[in-house]
């Protein structure tokens, strides 16, 4: 589903991703994990082209996305942040059909969709008539899962989507992306801090270190690395300790 190849990013002298290849495979969820500055988001924002890469390739589904029409690609792929970025003066229908309005669907098929789609995600329809400002942290990371599934992605970008979120509701909704993915076997790219998150929500583990992929495995795997970065990662707490 999405292969990188010996990828490269600089910024000036800096170099941000050194020749980093990864496969993740169709209905999988690779996480990637590191300390700070290791090039995690970089990574990810290289998949969907809101980065350029300078050397190597990505192809997703066999298409060399350095020919693609960016924009076209992202309304393809499924993204959410820890900001979340939801539009303020639209209210939560409109939010998660917001990239349904960029390809031109009608209004009845939007509405339909973002009540679906809250279903699923576990918001009560009197939500839909709300605004962002109006939602608790939880909720409106919810609507931005759901705003990332309206267009029904078979691929999902997720970076560090509930960082900013109290340690109750970051457990339910780890719990509620591990049910949508039982589910719906999307292919998910999830960026995170935290070790002991991206081993109860990755198939597999990516370890990167300023800019360079120094493992990948398994997360059961992972979980019983010995090596010494690795271990350092998961730590007593199981949070990344650099």
């Amino acid at each position: 589903m999405i292969d990188i190849s010996r990828v490269t990013k600089r910024y000036g002298a800096s170099v941000a991703v050194k020749e980093v290849s990864l496969t993740v495979a169709a209905g999988q969820t690779m996480v990637l994990i590191g300390p700070s500055g290791s090039g995690k988001t970089t990574l990810l924002k290289m998949i969907n082209r809101m980065v350029d890469f300078d050397e190597g390739s990505i192809r997703v589904n066999g298409l060399d996305i350095a020919g693609a029409d960016p924009v076209a690609l992202r309304r393809g792929i499924g993204y959410v942040i820890q900001q979340i970025g939801l539009l303020p003066h639209f209210s939560v229908s409109d939010n998660i059909s917001f990239v349904l309005r960029l390809l031109g669907q009608p209004k009845p098929l939007r509405d339909e969709r973002a009540e679906a789609l809250a279903r699923l995600v576990g918001l009560p329809p009197e939500v839909l008539v709300k605004r962002p400002f109006q939602l608790s942290g939880g909720q409106q990371q919810r609507v931005g899962v759901a705003r990332a599934l309206a267009a029904d992605p078979a691929i999902i970008l997720m970076d560090e989507p509930f960082g900013a979120v109290d340690p109750i509701t970051r457990r339910k909704l780890q719990d509620m992306i591990l049910e949508l993915q039982e589910r719906m076997r999307k292919t998910i790219v999830f960026v995170t801090h935290d070790m002991q998150e991206a081993l109860t929500l990755g198939h597999r583990v990516a370890v990167l270190d300023r800019g360079e992929l120094v493992w990948q495995d398994t997360a059961a795997a992972t979980a019983e690395s010995e090596q010494p970065f690795v271990r350092e990662l998961i730590g007593a707490t199981g949070r990344c300790a650099r």
